[in-house]
């Protein structure tokens, strides 16, 4: 995949990022019941894009949303 906005980041982390590029409210657990990985992975994965410039969290913590940094 040569697209310059995914690059750098694995499968998983490209998942993610397009789920919530195209508006859907994804959160740690549907990383887990999609890649069946644990929580500690998930959370791993959504951190490196929050570090990487690429996701924002957005509200409160029981009821916010991640959405893309452009």
């Amino acid at each position: 995949m040569n697209d310059p906005i995914n690059g750098g980041f694995h499968e998983r982390q490209r998942w993610f990022l397009d789920r919530v590029g195209r508006g859907f409210r994804v959160r740690a657990r549907d990383l887990m019941m999609y890649w069946k990985v644990s929580p500690k992975t998930a959370k791993r994965d959504i951190s490196g894009l929050c570090t990487a410039g690429r996701l924002r969290f957005v509200g409160a913590r029981r009821n916010g949303h991640y959405e893309l940094i452009r």
